[in-house]
């Protein structure tokens, strides 16, 4: 317990507000038979909209075309920082969906979707 003098601060971010984010990945291990085409159409939508239910936004943006102090409310953290649907990039072009094929299985008959 602490003392009633102390306090403890919780910060649950992405983004550092210098421009910097940082987070998780999440990885899904998918049969090779399924067409890569189909996930992208499949997934690209989910990932984008799971924001409005579950993501935890932040106060201000850090997009290179904002004014800059603005204190606006973001439903994601990290969306200033992606900037395309589907690539092999994961620091300066972020796609939302990654096509590093890294699986942790028979490569035979999985493919890593990240």
């Amino acid at each position: 317990m602490l003392p009633a003098s102390q306090r403890v601060a919780v910060y649950k971010n992405n983004s550092d507000g210098k421009g910097n984010s940082y987070g998780t990945h999440e990885n899904y291990l998918v049969d090779r038979a399924t067409p890569f085409a189909s996930i992208v159409r499949d997934l690209t939508p989910f990932f984008v909209t799971r924001q409005v239910f579950t993501g935890a936004g932040k106060l201000g943006t850090e997009a290179s075309w904002d004014e800059g102090n603005r204190h606006r409310y973001q439903l994601s953290q990290r969306a200033d920082f992606f900037r395309g649907g589907v690539g092999l990039e994961t620091t300066l072009k972020r796609p939302i969906i990654n096509t590093r094929d890294e699986p942790h299985a028979d490569p035979a008959k999985y493919d890593a979707c990240t």
